[in-house]
Protein backbone atom coordinates (compact mmCIF):
# COMPACT_ATOMS: atom_id res chain seq x y z
CA UNK A 1 0.00 0.00 0.00
CA UNK A 2 1.20 3.45 -0.89
CA UNK A 3 1.24 6.44 1.44
CA UNK A 4 0.57 9.84 -0.12
CA UNK A 5 1.45 12.98 1.86
CA UNK A 6 0.01 16.26 0.54
CA UNK A 7 1.43 19.54 1.87
CA UNK A 8 -0.40 22.79 2.51
CA UNK A 9 -0.54 26.05 0.62
CA UNK A 10 2.80 27.87 0.72
CA UNK A 11 4.64 24.71 1.72
CA UNK A 12 6.68 22.11 -0.12
CA UNK A 13 7.00 18.32 0.18
CA UNK A 14 9.94 18.92 2.52
CA UNK A 15 7.41 19.96 5.19
CA UNK A 16 6.78 16.23 5.70
CA UNK A 17 10.45 15.35 6.36
CA UNK A 18 10.12 15.14 10.18
CA UNK A 19 7.24 12.68 9.70
CA UNK A 20 8.93 10.67 6.97
CA UNK A 21 12.06 10.16 9.06
CA UNK A 22 9.93 8.29 11.60
CA UNK A 23 8.39 5.89 9.07
CA UNK A 24 9.79 2.49 8.30
CA UNK A 25 12.13 2.74 5.30
CA UNK A 26 10.44 -0.06 3.33
CA UNK A 27 7.13 1.84 3.11
CA UNK A 28 6.19 3.23 -0.28
CA UNK A 29 5.74 6.98 0.17
CA UNK A 30 4.97 9.79 -2.29
CA UNK A 31 5.07 13.49 -1.43
CA UNK A 32 4.17 15.35 -4.61
CA UNK A 33 4.83 19.04 -5.04
CA UNK A 34 1.39 20.56 -5.54
CA UNK A 35 2.57 23.56 -7.65
CA UNK A 36 4.54 21.22 -9.92
CA UNK A 37 1.56 18.89 -10.28
CA UNK A 38 -0.64 21.70 -11.56
CA UNK A 39 2.08 22.91 -13.95
CA UNK A 40 1.72 26.51 -12.87
CA UNK A 41 -2.10 26.64 -12.83
CA UNK A 42 -2.87 27.57 -9.21
CA UNK A 43 -6.67 27.20 -9.48
CA UNK A 44 -8.14 24.51 -7.23
CA UNK A 45 -9.94 22.56 -10.00
CA UNK A 46 -6.70 22.33 -11.98
CA UNK A 47 -4.83 21.19 -8.90
CA UNK A 48 -7.40 18.50 -8.08
CA UNK A 49 -7.43 17.28 -11.67
CA UNK A 50 -3.64 17.10 -11.75
CA UNK A 51 -3.62 15.17 -8.47
CA UNK A 52 -6.19 12.70 -9.82
CA UNK A 53 -4.09 12.15 -12.95
CA UNK A 54 -0.95 11.73 -10.89
CA UNK A 55 -2.51 9.22 -8.48
CA UNK A 56 -3.99 7.21 -11.34
CA UNK A 57 -0.42 6.03 -11.98
CA UNK A 58 0.15 4.95 -8.36
CA UNK A 59 -0.87 1.42 -7.40
CA UNK A 60 -3.55 1.30 -4.71
CA UNK A 61 -4.95 1.05 -2.23
CA UNK A 62 -3.80 4.46 -1.07
CA UNK A 63 -3.31 5.91 2.40
CA UNK A 64 -3.81 9.66 2.04
CA UNK A 65 -2.56 12.23 4.53
CA UNK A 66 -3.15 15.91 3.83
CA UNK A 67 -2.32 19.10 5.65
CA UNK A 68 -4.53 22.17 5.13
CA UNK A 69 -4.94 22.55 1.34
CA UNK A 70 -3.45 19.07 0.97
CA UNK A 71 -6.17 17.82 3.30
CA UNK A 72 -8.90 19.43 1.20
CA UNK A 73 -7.41 17.77 -1.88
CA UNK A 74 -7.15 14.40 -0.10
CA UNK A 75 -10.76 14.66 1.05
CA UNK A 76 -11.97 15.58 -2.44
CA UNK A 77 -9.96 12.73 -3.95
CA UNK A 78 -11.37 10.25 -1.41
CA UNK A 79 -14.93 11.37 -2.13
CA UNK A 80 -14.49 10.77 -5.87
CA UNK A 81 -12.28 7.67 -5.70
CA UNK A 82 -13.49 5.78 -2.64
CA UNK A 83 -12.50 2.43 -4.11
CA UNK A 84 -8.82 3.48 -4.19
CA UNK A 85 -8.55 4.94 -0.69
CA UNK A 86 -7.75 2.66 2.26
CA UNK A 87 -7.37 5.44 4.83
CA UNK A 88 -7.57 9.19 5.12
CA UNK A 89 -5.79 11.46 7.63
CA UNK A 90 -6.65 15.15 7.62
CA UNK A 91 -4.52 17.69 9.51
CA UNK A 92 -5.72 21.28 10.05
CA UNK A 93 -8.10 20.84 7.13
CA UNK A 94 -11.07 23.13 6.63
CA UNK A 95 -14.23 21.52 5.26
CA UNK A 96 -14.18 24.12 2.50
CA UNK A 97 -11.46 26.52 1.46
CA UNK A 98 -12.06 30.12 2.61
CA UNK A 99 -12.95 32.34 -0.36
CA UNK A 100 -10.27 34.92 0.46
CA UNK A 101 -7.62 32.21 0.56
CA UNK A 102 -8.75 30.91 -2.83
CA UNK A 103 -8.58 34.43 -4.28
CA UNK A 104 -5.06 34.78 -2.92
CA UNK A 105 -4.08 31.40 -4.37
CA UNK A 106 -5.61 32.23 -7.77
Amino acid sequence: MTRIFLHGLGQAPSAWQPVLRRLEPELIVHCPSLPELAAGDPRYPALLSALEESLAEVPGPLHLCGLSLGGVLALDYALHHQERVASLVLCATPVTMPRNLLRLQD
